[in-house]
């Protein structure tokens, strides 16, 4: 799909040139793609199917990848990272979900898919295909993003893989004008083509606009209203800076005295500021635990506990266990 003139590019000239590096990138990561050696391995929660592991490199939390060609046959499996994948030129099928889930993803179309969904691109097309994905590390997705997705209406597909180790859900998005996909993956391409020490970082920075316009993209798809009411727009805020925000500095973002916004939350939902932000913190301090190997004293940090021992108690309390006892809860029932 070719960029729109008239995207920052400067002159005709700058343009062109611009345009020249983006096709280099792309035949770079298209060669690339082909030499990957994607093996498939028994999938843990699916008997009799198969899924492929991160295969990028260990030090590697994003990756770009093109496809180029006309003929697809990918055997079904599954995958342990999200990933975007975009019909950058023509369309293409795909198996998703199930096997017999037969969807048709047109150019311009995002295809969101979730650790372990089920997918296989199908098709025998007239001419060449080109699918340009971003893959990201479940564990980069929820160290990393988390924070900024709290607060969109893609939440509960981004957290669904934790609760359920079979989550398998897909999404197709039909990015609009408000939503510079093929934009930002050029960005993308050009950075992963041409690494450089800080090219992670960079690509870090890219993928999280990727994925809050993805969100508001879904917004305005599916007709999602905007948060109503004060008390709703402040627990938007409070669940994106989860651990962040004191009832002082929420009073002075929104304009009320905090002893009035005390009342106010008591008041219409029934908990008190303080019992609000626990319920927060420990909401996504399960996601964390559940989803990453972080060490725990690094999400106490994250939470917005200054003193881990702080966090420890809070925990306990809130869930009856441990925080060590609740990640290896999970990991017994992965195993199962």
């Amino acid at each position: 799909m070719a960029l729109l003139e008239g995207n920052g590019f400067g002159t005709p000239e700058n343009m062109q040139t611009r345009l020249s590096y983006l096709a280099e990138s792309m035949d770079i990561l298209a060669a690339r793609f082909a030499g990957y050696d994607m093996v498939y391995t028994p999938a843990p929660n699916a008997p009799g199917e198969t899924y492929f592991p991160w295969y990028g490199r260990d030090d590697e939390e994003i990756m770009v990848c093109v496809f180029r060609g006309g003929r697809i046959e990918e055997s079904f499996h599954r995958q342990d990272f999200f990933f975007f994948n975009y019909a950058w030129r023509g369309d293409y099928d795909t198996l998703s979900f199930q096997r017999d889930n037969l969807v048709t993803i047109r150019e311009g179309e995002l295809y969101l898919g979730q650790p372990f969904t089920g997918y296989a691109l199908r098709g025998n097309l007239r001419e060449e295909v080109t699918i340009v994905g971003v893959l990201i590390r479940k564990e980069t997705f929820y160290e990393s993003f988390m924070p900024m997705a709290a607060g969109t209406r893609l939440l509960d597909f981004f957290v669904d893989p934790l609760t359920n180790p079979s989550a398998e859900q897909f999404m197709v998005l039909h990015p609009d004008r408000d939503f510079p996909a093929a934009e930002l993956l050029s960005f993308m391409i050009c950075e992963y083509a041409h690494e450089r020490p800080d090219s992670q970082d960079l690509l870090k920075s890219y993928a999280l606009l990727l994925i809050m316009h993805a969100a508001r993209q879904y917004d305005r798809e599916h007709d999602v209203p905007e948060p109503k009411g004060e008390c709703a727009k402040m627990l938007a805020h409070l669940e994106r800076n989860v651990g962040q925000v004191s009832l002082a500095q929420l009073a002075a973002q929104f304009g009320y005295h905090p002893n009035y916004l005390s009342t106010l939350f008591k008041k219409e939902l029934g908990r008190s500021f303080t019992e609000l932000v626990l319920e927060q913190r420990m909401s996504r301090a399960a996601v964390l635990l559940r989803g990453t190997t972080s060490p725990i004293e690094i999400i106490a940090l994250q939470l917005g506990y200054s003193n881990p021992s702080n966090f420890y108690k809070a925990f306990e309390r809130y869930y009856g266990c441990t925080p060590r006892e609740f990640r290896l809860r999970r990991s017994v029932d992965i195993a199962r």
